[in-house]
């Protein structure tokens, strides 16, 4: 079923939509059913008022997992739209349906719905959030994470935060994974609160008393939050603002891990590269430095995790036993004794000009240790403390370089560059630029194979030039 769906994407086939309704309702393999279940979605994405027809059928079926298949086809026909018909079949399901599956995917398909307005989602969520069933709250936070992925929006988190503490272990855990798509590529100081979410994760990953379902959501969330090498943001919708299909289709089969856990690996649809590339006419990658108007540290990675150090255990002390220390204490008595009953030689002169030597130094003035030294004396040279750099209030960046979505809009090339842009430079991606002096030497970024060059050798030394033709 998600094979069909994936060839015949945003198709709407109707011959393969009867079929696969028919099979559904034939067959009494519960997997089955939910291949095609997303198989359907799938096929119906974009087509929003086409499929309408469909979906009534499907939220009016007896089998609740093909309920749970309109709530899917809905998100995925009508993705972005902001649909108030969607939106109404969502609210209406989440509240009155009988099974928690289908409770749990209505409220999940609102941030498919919903992501061109985040702001909106959290105030439509936040009585759905405090739901008494587990399943319901599950849903919301995903629907936060889905829609404000990326936004580090204060709204969003004050939702999430306290389901991290919920008494139900799958709700930590959607509440981990969403928390953790909401802050991607932030740092302390654009997102002072992931922070303390990176604490959190770690804590819990590495809690043995922690249930499994809740330590499986901080893990991947760990992965999430650092993706792609922080290089990567989940976004639904393109640089134009239209629809990511992949994401869209990344994201919807993503959420059915909760059935099949391998489909996590379906998450990496949805990420897009947060970075810039300047190409010439002959598609080459010239060294030009961007101008970031921001502070170096606004837009700066996170800093890196540290493994706490090993703590050296402290050695035991050895038990000594009372006889024991009451004989060794004996003998040391013994042989005092024996030592002041020997003779004790007279003193001589030397030893009488030693006992006043050392009379007069005991009496002599010490130097404070709190008093501090003269410099002109030269007893001491200390060098000065250097006073801190302020920071500067722009970065340059260089080509090809990571640049956030915030970022993008205080993009700029320096003045008096060779360069310009065909697009404004502040749409970030691959664009292509204008030499304002092509009769000048051109210096192009080096082109390096996987990993970097190694032991001194370049990408040229080692290129595989391929086998040579017949």
């Amino acid at each position: 079923g998600i094979g069909m769906g994936l060839v015949m994407l945003g198709s709407g086939s109707a011959s393969a939509l009867e079929e696969m309704l028919n099979y559904a309702h034939e067959t009494q393999h519960d997997k089955i059913i939910r291949g095609i279940a997303l198989g359907i979605a799938l096929i119906l994405y974009g087509k929003q008022q086409e499929a309408e027809t469909i979906i009534e059928t499907l939220i009016r079926d007896k089998d609740a997992t093909l309920r749970w298949a309109g709530m899917a086809t809905i998100a995925m026909a009508f993705c972005g739209t902001g649909s108030n018909w969607a939106v109404q079949k969502l609210l209406k399901a989440a509240v009155s349906d009988t099974s928690d599956d289908v409770r749990r995917w209505a409220v999940t398909a609102l941030g498919f719905i919903l992501f061109k307005t985040p702001d909106q989602v959290p105030m439509l969520v936040s009585l759905l959030s405090e739901s008494y069933n587990p399943h319901v709250r599950f849903g919301a936070a995903m629907a936060l994470g889905i829609s404000c992925a990326g936004t580090a929006m204060k709204d969003a988190y004050a939702l999430l935060e306290p389901l991290t503490n919920d008494s139900s272990h799958f709700v930590r855990q959607g509440s981990l994974l969403a928390t953790s798509m909401l802050f991607m590529q932030h740092n302390k100081i654009t997102a002072p609160k992931s922070v303390d979410l990176r604490e959190k994760l770690l804590k819990v990953a590495g809690d043995k008393h922690e249930d499994v379902m809740t330590k499986f959501g901080a893990i991947m969330g760990l992965g999430l939050i650092d993706a792609g090498g922080r290089n990567v943001t989940i976004s639904l919708q393109t640089r134009t603002g239209t629809n990511n299909m992949l994401a869209a289709v990344g994201l919807l089969i993503f959420q059915n891990y909760w059935f099949w856990y391998p489909l996590a690996n379906f998450i990496s649809l949805a990420f897009s590269p947060t970075s810039i590339i300047l190409l010439n006419k002959d598609l080459n990658m010239p060294r030009i430095d961007i101008k970031s108007n921001a502070k170096p540290t606004v837009f700066a990675y996170p800093p890196a995790m540290q493994l706490e150090k090993e703590k050296k255990k402290d050695k035991v002390e050895t038990a000594v036993l009372s006889i024991t220390a009451k004989r060794k204490q004996k003998d040391a008595n013994k042989k005092s004794a024996g030592a002041s009953a020997s003779t004790t030689p007279a003193p001589t002169a030397s030893t009488t000009n030693e006992t006043t030597t050392a009379a007069s130094v005991a009496t002599a003035p010490s130097v404070s240790a709190d008093k501090p030294l003269d410099p002109t004396d030269g007893s001491a040279n200390v060098p000065p403390t250097p006073k801190p750099q302020p920071e500067p209030d722009f970065d340059m960046i260089q080509n090809p370089g990571r640049v956030l979505p915030a970022q993008q809009r205080i993009l700029d090339l320096p003045s008096g560059s060779r360069f310009s842009t065909v697009k404004p430079v502040t749409h970030a991606g691959i664009i292509l630029v204008r030499d304002g002096q092509p009769q000048d030497k051109l210096e192009l970024v080096e082109i390096l194979r996987g990993h970097g060059p190694t032991d001194g050798e370049t990408a040229s030394d080692n290129e595989d030039e391929g086998p040579e033709p017949d």
